[in-house]
């Protein structure tokens, strides 16, 4: 934590899973109390959190991003099985 914000490493993810990614998270940090934006930058692989420390616990966000990830990954990972073709 620096200034308020978490710098947070990510998953390899394609850029428009990333846009995905950060929509599902903005909407998994909405109610948390002191969490005020998150973005992610793509090319360095990491999520930035701003939040209010006094009331926003950083092991808190980390799980929540975590989550986010693996529930991401399911998904993508079930609309992959989907699409194949039959052999």
């Amino acid at each position: 934590m620096v200034n308020g914000r978490a710098h947070l490493e990510l998953r390899a993810l394609s850029p428009r899973q990333y846009h995905l990614f950060v929509e599902r998270l903005r909407e998994a940090l909405a109610f948390l109390e002191g969490a005020q934006w998150v973005d992610a930058n793509p090319s360095l692989g990491r999520a930035i959190v701003a939040l209010d420390e006094t009331i926003c616990d950083l092991a808190r966000v980390v799980k929540i991003v975590d989550r986010v990830e693996r529930i991401l990954e399911a998904v993508l990972r079930e609309k992959s099985a989907h699409t194949r073709p039959l052999e």
